[in-house]
């Protein structure tokens, strides 16, 4: 497989992806009608628009309405930290909630101007 591809967690009902599988090992655990190959990118995209629509684009955390230009899909659990792309691990968050302010999940990251040596 392609470092572009991934397998993923089908949902039966709607036949769209719900997990990226991080390790393949758990994918072919699980019954085969399940799982599935798909382009990396479009699996991202399908995930990412079901949690727009399951948090009715709005931010979990402050409630603004958003759009899919700027709204930020947030992992609960980081990827760095044994967490998933998947609905179960996802949010959707604003800007100033998501990296936009000091209490924002992931702090500031607004680049301040300022060179760094």
């Amino acid at each position: 497989m392609s470092r572009n591809r991934v397998l993923v967690e089908i949902d039966p009902a709607t036949q769209l992806p719900i997990r990226i599988f991080r390790v393949n090992a758990e994918a072919w655990r699980m019954s085969a009608d399940r799982v599935r190959e798909w382009p990396k990118r479009d699996a991202v995209e399908a995930i990412r628009r079901q949690v727009f629509e399951r948090d009715k684009y709005e931010c979990r955390h402050c409630g603004a309405l958003v759009t899919w230009k700027n709204g930020e899909m947030n992992e609960i659990k980081p990827k760095g930290d044994g967490g998933e792309v998947s609905l179960a691990n996802c949010e959707l968050l604003c800007y100033g909630c998501h990296q936009g302010g000091k209490a924002a999940v992931h702090g500031d990251r607004r680049w301040g101007g300022r060179a760094t040596l």
